[in-house]
Parts: structure tokens; C-alpha cells; sequence
């Protein structure tokens, strides 16, 4: 087999060319639906208007059948242990990704990768591979409510909030839509761009987005503001969540008072700077309940509280609930 290389756009072309088109899917118990069908219908429009041939498979870790989020279920052809001579297997992640998978499954993710299987992760996909010791040395890119939970646990592990990263022999992505950009890019290099251009039509997808384009909406469209020096503000709290700035200091950095400061983001956001400032923490906090297996004095750390028992009367004010059950709740 050959993997794909990212040394340079006419070095993968090349490689995906020669790359047999048969894929499988890895379902992790909860993926999700709308990830799974971005991922295939690309595929299945570049063989009615290319003939490229492609083909895909579901596995599973034991070979049954795997419920989706949606509570639907996808049978699967095989096993992963059975699973031999694949070129490209993506793991289909989304709650819980490691809850099922084993150090067997580990190993056989291992063994796939020794001889020559492309690995990509979808979602959460990454959390798996990265468990796997698949990651080392390699870019990736997952679920932007997921990156502060994997950059915790995988500190080593560089990441990037884009699209897809492709590096090598690893092929990243954050679910949601962007699956469709990264098969049709896929598509382009096996295909051309004209192909990849006429599939992209055929789905109502009008552009076709780069690997480096951002997955989330800018700030400005996000918080529904054009004010620059809001936006500054707001670029700063984004960039000091486990160690915050007093808003003071954030104000003489932005050039105004504190007063000024405050006046600006109740005239645009319709809430304090201070207040928005713990919202934000209050989210990342959330999010590493959610995703990560750190315990909350740790979260707590991480978003920038002094103590447990601070962070957990703000998480209460926000959320009608303590940090712990609100975890217990995420994890049913």
C-alpha cells in the first residue's frame, strides 16, 4: 500500500492515485449519522460521474451492529480483528469515544497501521487513535468542543481547529460537515478538480473548503459584533481562559478604561466584560467535563478558578447544577 504524502501537493496526488480505493469505517458506538453519510455520498457521486470505483465498509470492534447518536443502527461486514490489507480505515467517533475500545483494539490499530493502512479519525476519532500511540509526531484536527479536553490529556499531540489536517499517514477531521471537504479533497487528488468540482454541485455545496480553513465561525459572526475593540477584548479572554486577566489590565491592553471597556460590551453583547469573561471559562470548563476524564479540581485549575469550591458555586450559578452531576448526566 501507499499512504498519502504531505510533502507536497503533487507527491500526494501521486500517492492517492496508486492507493486502492476501498474504505472502511470503524463505528464507535453513538458516531454520528450526519458524519457517517458526509463522509460516503461524496464517494458514491464520484463513481456515477468518474467511475473512480471507490468502495466502503462498516466494521465494527466485535463485528455487531452499531448504534449511531441517533439510536439507529448500522450493521457492520466485519470485525476489526478480521480486518486485513485495508488502505484507508477512518474511526467514526462522537460521545464517548473511548468508552468501548480495548487494548486489543488498540493493538489492532497498531498492527493496520504497521502495514501501510492509512488511519483517519472523524469527530472525536482522534481521542482512539491517539490512546493507540497513533498520533506521535503527527498534526490532527477533531470537534472544536473537544480540543482544550485532548490538548489536556495529550499535551504532545499538536492540533489545529481546521477543517482536516492530513499529515503523512493520518487523516483528521471534526465531524459535522466537514467530512464532505475532506472527501471531495480526497476526490480532487484522485480524480482531479474538474470531479471533485461537478460532486461538490451535485450536493449544493458551493465551496469547497481547504484543510486549513477554519471549522469554527469568525469571532465576529459568532458573537454578532463588528466592534474591533470588542473583538480584540474578546481574542484576549479566548487566549488566557486557565490563567485569566483582570479586566482592568485587559482594558489598558485594549487602550480604554475599564469603565469604557464595560460600557462597550453592554452596548454590543448586552452583558459585563467581567461576566462574559466567566462565561467563557464556564464553557471550556463544560467542555472538559464533557470530554476529558480530568477530575474537576483539575478543570477548575484549567479554567482559571482558585479553588473547587469556587469553580463549582460559578458552575452552579451558570448551569442550575454542580460540576459533578452535570458530568454524571453527560457520561448516561
Amino acid at each position: 500500500m501507499v499512504a498519502i504524502s504531505q510533502s507536497g501537493p503533487r507527491d500526494q496526488a501521486t500517492a492517492w492515485r496508486l492507493v486502492e480505493p476501498r474504505i472502511g469505517f470503524l463505528l464507535v458506538p453513538k458516531f454520528s449519522m450526519l458524519e457517517l453519510f458526509c463522509a460516503i455520498e461524496p464517494l458514491r457521486i464520484a463513481n456515477r460521474l468518474g467511475g473512480l470505483g471507490f468502495s466502503w465498509s462498516f466494521i465494527s470492534t466485535d463485528g455487531a451492529a452499531v448504534a449511531a447518536s441517533n439510536d439507529i443502527p448500522v450493521a457492520a461486514s466485519q470485525s476489526l480483528e478480521a480486518t486485513r490489507d485495508l488502505p484507508i480505515l477512518f474511526v467514526m467517533a462522537s460521545f464517548e469515544p473511548e468508552a468501548t475500545i480495548r487494548r486489543g483494539d488498540q493493538a489492532k490499530l497498531r498492527d493496520l497501521a504497521r502495514h501501510g493502512t492509512l488511519l483517519g479519525g472523524i469527530d472525536t476519532g482522534p481521542f482512539i487513535l491517539a490512546r493507540a500511540g497513533l498520533l506521535r509526531d503527527r498534526r490532527a484536527t477533531m470537534h472544536w468542543e473537544s480540543l482544550a479536553a485532548f490538548g489536556e490529556e495529550f499535551p504532545d499531540i499538536a492540533t489545529s481547529a481546521n477543517v482536516f489536517e492530513l499529515d503523512r499517514d493520518r487523516l483528521t477531521c471534526p465531524g459535522g460537515t466537514a467530512p464532505i471537504d475532506m472527501m471531495l479533497h480526497l476526490i480532487g487528488l484522485r480524480g482531479g478538480e474538474k470531479l471533485a468540482n461537478a460532486v461538490a454541485e451535485q450536493i449544493v455545496h458551493p465551496r469547497i473548503r481547504p484543510g486549513h480553513d477554519p471549522q469554527r465561525m469568525v469571532p465576529a459572526q459568532r458573537y454578532q459584533t463588528d466592534h474591533p475593540v470588542v473583538l480584540q477584548a474578546i481574542e484576549l479572554m479566548e487566549e488566557h481562559l486557565d490563567e485569566p486577566i483582570a479586566v482592568g489590565d485587559l482594558a489598558q491592553r485594549c487602550g480604554l478604561s475599564q469603565r469604557q471597556l464595560e460600557r462597550l460590551f453592554g452596548a454590543h453583547l448586552g452583558i459585563t466584560a467581567k461576566a462574559f469573561y466567566v462565561r467563557l471559562r464556564l464553557d471550556r470548563a463544560r467542555q472538559l467535563l464533557t470530554e476529558s476524564r480530568q477530575p474537576i479540581g483539575e478543570i477548575a485549575v484549567a479554567t482559571g478558578f482558585a479553588s473547587r469550591a469556587h469553580f463549582t458555586r460559578a458552575y452552579r450559578a451558570a448551569y442550575g447544577v454542580a460540576p459533578g452531576s452535570w458530568r454524571q448526566r453527560a457520561t448516561q
